[in-house]
């Protein structure tokens, strides 16, 4: 460990300014190896720093330069051809081991059709060849400050975590956000048609800047572009790329990972080596409008198509506001101006995938328009969806693509991007290859109700060691499945159950079923309740409680078990049914009902009924959104079915009841001891 004086004397060619006086000191030893330096006071300043009263420049020697190309050496130097001009020096956190020493880089990226992407390239100082590299995705709205963190315990998916690996990160802005050509970015004036002219800052202009709302055809070959640019740069090692996406980033994250090989723009063949999707989507037209059709069984992609779902209208209608006018305050970046608001597609109509006025249309165009509806969304968001990934499917399946391996975390408590959307996706690639190297985690939490703390920080250490592993082409000693329960947050419950395959998981079902029948209709009787319940006002959905049952709903309920009751994964509703009237939508709601009538919902989920496609009377059989929970002994468990749902969901446009009768839920739960097959409770 070198001391101050051997700092100062520069004997070491690099240093850090941690930004804050009194932190850790690294010198970067002129064979590439990280040297800390851990007494005495250290004091930033521009362009080098004082410790222990002694100055120690950036490399170059000039103490007065802040920021230049050349203070990473040949990294920094290829980075800024690229666009990646704004050079710092920097160092994981003291609480992390080893510290390692790093270079970040600042600047926009040109995209494959001229777009300049605002993007941040950190990379290990000690490096002298090309390293392995993560891509960070941001969630909607969001920017790449989000994966500034150098902190391994706070933010192990920040760029500590792969830093100590020797891995560089690049961390973008997506397109149509920021500055990334978002609305607030420095542009031209805007012409009547809305289009905009180059700058100094976008070159090519923003004339079509706007964000394509995670299209593969454009905010993925962004990625696959920056990326490519990299490697022809020698700069990362194009067999050892990585990405981590959240939300928005979760569904580009999936699109990433079954993308067949691309090439660089020198011709140079690329693909990912392992991809992690942390609250993503793989089918976003259920994720937005689900049907009731998906589930955890057999995949088919065209079960959401048919009929047009029922529109997550607070969820979806969030998501319109959050990238026009919201207010965000980013603390990593607090000098960064206050509001985002995204640069849609106003100009148009006939681009579908990108303009979502269209979209709202659409889903509100209401029943007598469905066919139309249908048809323009299905259109819309295929090129969003990696479930509908047929090219790559079809490349594995004859063998002619090495297979990415797959991370995806969800939270059961998700409103909108429901465990669903990672099941279906695990069962189409094990449906291709039964060895398909993807895992599945679920935690507590999700869009609506955010993920709790003691399970994030397992499903980060997770995400981190699987990237690593994969990266280095070592096989993951992750369980493939891995389920945290949900206790909705009371103490903390890290009850954790793993099993080899989804099947094995909970394999046993537990089926209450009931006699008698019940009657609902198309009115909400109960808008309070039904407000209560709304993921966007209330602040969750799972987990919300009432103190009364919510009027106008058919109900069963039946004593929770002398043992009590663990159910995981997709719980199921079957009924039969007689419809009067138009189409008519069923919303399932399970619940926990204490002695004193509290109640708090564990799962729902709805189904559609066309008035075309489903018959005037008859049987459904359907999955809900799905928990891991425990019954406790003394509660019941009740069913409700009711037709509205709203604000959460769209209501219905033509008037219509449900005679419901006969129902059963069915509960998938752990083997227990001694039992064989199904149980059924009357």
């Amino acid at each position: 460990m070198p001391t101050a004086e051997q700092c100062a004397a520069g004997e070491h060619n690099g240093y850090w300014d941690g930004g804050e006086t009194g932190r850790q000191a690294v010198c970067v030893g002129s064979g590439g190896h990280a040297l800390v330096y851990a007494g005495g006071t250290v004091t930033p300043a521009c362009g080098h720093v004082v410790i222990a009263g002694n100055t120690v420049p950036a490399t170059g020697g000039d103490p007065n330069e802040c920021s230049s190309p050349t203070e990473g050496g040949p990294w920094a130097a290829a980075a800024a051809r690229l666009g990646l001009r704004d050079c710092q020096h920097g160092a994981t956190s003291q609480e992390t081991r080893p510290v390692v020493a790093f270079v970040t880089c600042a600047g926009e990226m040109t995209s494959f059709d001229g777009l300049e992407i605002d993007a941040r390239l950190t990379f290990p100082a000690a490096a002298t060849e090309p390293v392995p590299l993560v891509l960070l995705l941001h969630g909607w709205g969001g920017h790449r400050v989000w994966f500034q963190s150098e902190n391994e315990r706070t933010d192990v998916l920040g760029r500590g975590r792969f830093l100590a690996e020797g891995y560089a990160t690049l961390a973008t802005t997506a397109r149509g956000f920021w500055a990334s050509c978002g609305a607030f970015d420095p542009v031209a004036d805007v012409d009547a048609d809305g289009s905009t002219g180059p700058t100094e800052e976008h070159p090519a202009g923003c004339a079509k800047g706007w964000t394509h709302l995670a299209e593969r055809g454009y905010e993925g070959r962004d990625s696959q572009h920056l990326l490519g640019q990299l490697v022809d740069a020698g700069l990362v090692d194009g067999d050892r790329l990585g990405v981590f996406g959240e939300s928005y980033g979760g569904g580009q994250a999936w699109l990433l990972a079954t993308s067949p090989p691309w090439e660089s723009p020198a011709g140079r063949t690329l693909r990912m080596a392992g991809a992690v999707s942390l609250q993503g989507w793989t089918d976003l037209l259920n994720a937005l409008a689900p049907n009731g059709r998906a589930d955890d069984r057999v995949p088919a992609a065209g079960r959401s198509r048919g009929p047009l779902g029922v529109l997550k209208t607070t969820m979806f209608g969030g998501l319109w506001w959050n990238g026009r006018i919201q207010p965000v305050l980013i603390p990593q970046a607090p000098t960064y101006p206050a509001q985002v608001m995204a640069r849609y597609n106003t100009v148009d109509p006939t681009e579908a995938h990108s303009f979502i006025d269209g979209w709202m249309a659409a889903f509100h165009a209401g029943e007598p328009h469905e066919p139309v509806a249908a048809a323009y969304l299905e259109q819309a968001l295929a090129g969003k969806s990696a479930l509908l990934a047929d090219d790559y499917f079809a490349a594995v399946a004859r063998g002619e693509v090495e297979p990415t391996p797959v991370l995806a975390l969800q939270g059961w408590g998700d409103a909108l991007f429901t465990p669903v959307e990672s099941v279906q996706m695990y069962r189409r690639l094990k449906q291709l290859r039964p060895d398909y190297p993807v895992h599945v985690a679920f935690g507590d939490g999700g869009h609506g109700a955010p993920l709790r703390p003691e399970h994030w920080s397992l499903l980060k250490d997770m995400a981190g060691d699987f990237l690593v592993s994969a990266l280095d082409g070592r096989p993951t000693s992750l369980p493939p499945i891995t389920s945290l329960r949900a206790s909705c947050g009371g103490p903390s419950d890290l009850t954790t159950r793993t099993a080899p395959h989804w099947d094995l998981l909970a394999p046993v079902d537990v089926v209450l079923s009931a006699d008698g029948a019940g009657t609902t209709s198309w009115v909400p009787a109960d808008p309070e309740a039904e407000l209560a319940l709304d993921p966007f006002a209330a602040g969750a959905r799972a987990c919300a409680t009432l103190d009364r049952a919510p009027r106008g709903s058919a109900r069963w309920s039946w004593d929770v078990p002398a043992v009590g009751l663990e159910t995981i994964g997709l719980q199921r509703v079957a009924v039969d049914y007689v419809r009067t009237g138009g189409g008519a939508t069923l919303i399932a709601r399970i619940w926990e009902v204490e002695p004193s009538g509290r109640r708090t919902l564990v799962t729902s989920g709805p189904y559609r009924l066309s008035a075309d496609a489903d018959p005037p009377a008859g049987s459904v059989d359907f999955a809900l959104f799905g928990t891991h929970w425990r019954f406790t002994p003394g509660n019941r468990i009740e069913l409700e079915l009711s037709q509205t749902d709203a604000p959460f969901l769209r209501p219905g446009a033509t008037p219509s009841t449900l005679r419901l009768s006969d129902p059963s839920v069915t509960f998938p739960t752990p083997r227990l001891r001694g039992s064989r097959g199904a149980s059924v409770y009357r």
